[in-house]
């Protein structure tokens, strides 16, 4: 996808990555201040956000099936995550902590939606579906994808 700047210039790579490193902050000193003990009790409440796995990744210029195999995954399961239909085990979330460089809590922060075509996701779609996908990043996961997680961890009877 090409990147546009003003009056319809091109943006350079290095651009485009300052362009979406705007467009998702750096965690506040409270995020980076969570224990992992915090990042677990989150997770365990099914609290995580999978708009704030799109952002970590996005922020960190990460996507394809390198993510997943960091995460120690198969592909698609990330975009499952980043989708909210599949939740993550509490070692994929240490996974995706380690790689992005972001705190297990910061994964459960907020709740802003994300149109996907501004996200990596508008990778994995063709452009004709972008817009269906739009409303596709989540705010959260659906709690039947984090009840079975939970569930086959043992958090949950």
């Amino acid at each position: 996808m090409t990147h546009w700047g003003k009056a319809g210039e091109r943006l350079t790579t290095e651009q485009a990555i300052r362009r979406a490193r705007a467009h998702y902050p750096q965690p506040t000193e409270a995020v980076r201040a969570a224990t992992e003990a915090d990042g677990r009790r989150l997770w365990a409440g099914g609290q995580l956000r999978p708009g704030r796995i799109t952002d970590a990744l996005d922020y960190r210029n990460l996507f394809g099936p390198e993510v997943d195999e960091a995460c120690g995954v198969e592909e698609p399961t990330v975009d499952h995550w980043e989708l909210g239909i599949v939740y993550p085990t509490w070692q994929q979330v240490l996974a995706l902590s380690k790689l992005t460089g972001f705190g297990p809590a910061y994964f459960a922060l907020g709740s802003d939606p994300i149109p996907a075509s501004s996200t990596s996701m508008r990778y994995h779609f063709p452009a004709a579906e972008i817009a269906a996908t739009d409303a596709a990043v989540m705010r959260q996961f659906l709690p039947e994808a984090i009840a079975a997680t939970l569930r086959a961890e043992g958090v949950i009877p």
